[in-house]
């Protein structure tokens, strides 16, 4: 599962209906939810892209990160 954020700021996170949702799949999804994945995808005016994931805590980390200056 992945959706767009289409502005990063330096403070993007999940929203609480990123989490709820995240929720909700692995419920519908039963044994096989362990399994899924949450990914936000973001991007700021500069074309710099990150790729957040999350748990259904709200809890987030880096996973990957594209910076066009560099």
């Amino acid at each position: 599962q992945y959706h767009n954020h289409p502005v990063h700021d330096g403070h993007t996170s999940p929203s609480r209906t990123d989490v709820r949702t995240s929720k909700k799949l692995r419920a519908l999804l039963g044994p096989h939810g362990e399994r899924l994945r949450s990914l936000i995808i973001c991007w700021n005016a500069a074309r710099e892209w990150k790729v957040f994931e999350h748990d259904t805590s709200g809890k987030h980390w880096l996973h990957f990160e594209f910076d066009a200056a560099a």
